[in-house]
């Protein structure tokens, strides 16, 4: 599956912000994409980005608990 990047309208996240979202440290980011684990994301430059619907996505697949 190839990666859609982001239209110009969407919200996309940093590092920084999405750590601050999830209350992680940085570098657990960091080290998930060296795993190739986490959101997906897209980079220009050195700069990675976190479209929102990725966010969402991994939130919504790592609730638990009955519906």
């Amino acid at each position: 599956m190839s990666p859609t990047l982001p239209t110009s309208d969407e919200e996309v996240y940093t590092e920084k912000e999405l750590s601050q979202r999830w209350k992680f440290d940085p570098k657990t980011l960091r080290n998930w994409r060296y795993q190739g684990r986490g959101p997906r994301y897209f980079k220009i430059g050195v700069n990675v980005r976190y479209p929102i619907r990725e966010i969402l996505r991994i939130e919504d697949e790592s609730l638990r608990g009955a519906p």
